[in-house]
């Protein structure tokens, strides 16, 4: 099955236009609808690592990525979350991109 990703357009407040991108032959909300319909509280450690993983991977690869992250800091989320972006880096689809995202992410988390 495939399908088309579409962006928004932001003509003005409150009004959207939905374009047709074509560039995506998955659709990320379909990716992201156990989150939605469980709520994040509901799922495992891997399966919220994938979701901020999955821009850019298929959901599977994203899913392996996620696993590779967690076995790397032994399933252990307080060295993961204390991880340098270098040491998130040496995790095979951690690019430097993808690593300065993490931790952004787990600034914000400590930050609240």
């Amino acid at each position: 099955m495939t399908s088309k990703e579409t962006t928004s357009t932001n003509t003005k407040i409150g009004d959207e236009v939905n374009k047709d991108t074509g560039l995506c032959k998955t659709n990320k909300i379909d990716e992201q609808m156990g989150l939605a319909r469980q709520g994040a509280e509901s799922l495992p450690a891997h399966e919220l690592l994938a979701v901020l993983i999955s821009p850019g991977y298929s959901r599977e690869k994203a899913a392996e990525i996620a696993v590779d992250l967690l076995k790397t800091f032994n399933g252990n989320l307080v060295d993961l979350f204390s991880a340098s972006i270098e040491q998130l880096t040496k995790v095979k689809g951690i690019g430097f991109v993808k690593a300065c995202q993490i931790k952004a992410i787990f600034e914000l988390g400590k930050r609240v």
